[in-house]
């Protein structure tokens, strides 16, 4: 990410890295020969793989650049700094979901709450999908004023709504091994 900065003069490149960072350090966390491990890994890929595509293809690509972090970026002496501290808060919010997620190596309950749980994140990614969709047209149709259109015209912000689906629904997977987790 840092050298793609570099490159590209873009700090909106974090962005593109939150999704994938978050996804890499959890997998760390989670089991390979246990069955029930891959619907939770396959859910978090699956967001992560479309949340960094889309702004990617939606932001970087285009040379859009964040004014937020291009702020952040400009008051900042030494960029590598900048980066490394992103970077460390990804790996703070990151945390938490590694210690949901690690009991689904120690159970063997029934997968009712993991089917529940994985259709639930699946309606949220689903969500968060179409309603980024249907604001990038909104954007690219250089219309003023609010996207009211499709999801938009029910919620100001149902691209959040499906985030918050799609982490309850990863969520419940993990009520099948600990209630506390959740």
């Amino acid at each position: 990410a840092w050298l793609l900065y570099r490159r590209l003069d873009n700090a909106a490149i974090i962005d593109v890295f939150w999704p994938i960072v978050i996804f890499t350090l959890n997998t760390v966390h989670l089991y390979w020969g246990y069955p029930h491990f891959g619907i939770p890994l396959v859910l978090l890929l699956i967001w992560s793989l479309r949340l960094g595509t889309f702004l990617a293809v939606t932001r970087v690509i285009p040379g859009h650049k964040d004014k937020r972090y291009s702020e952040l970026a400009k008051n900042w002496r030494n960029k590598s700094l900048f980066f490394f501290l992103n970077f460390q808060f990804q790996g703070i919010l990151a945390l938490p979901l590694g210690f949901v997620l690690f009991p689904l190596r120690h159970t063997s309950g029934s997968t009712i709450l993991l089917t529940i749980g994985a259709s639930v994140a699946f309606v949220g990614l689903l969500i968060a999908t179409v309603a980024d969709w249907q604001l990038w047209r909104f954007k690219q149709a250089r219309q003023t004023g609010l996207c009211q259109v499709g999801l938009w015209s029910f919620s100001r912000h149902p691209n959040y709504l499906g985030e918050v689906v799609f982490w309850c629904g990863l969520s419940i997977t993990t009520l099948m091994t600990n209630p506390l987790s959740w």
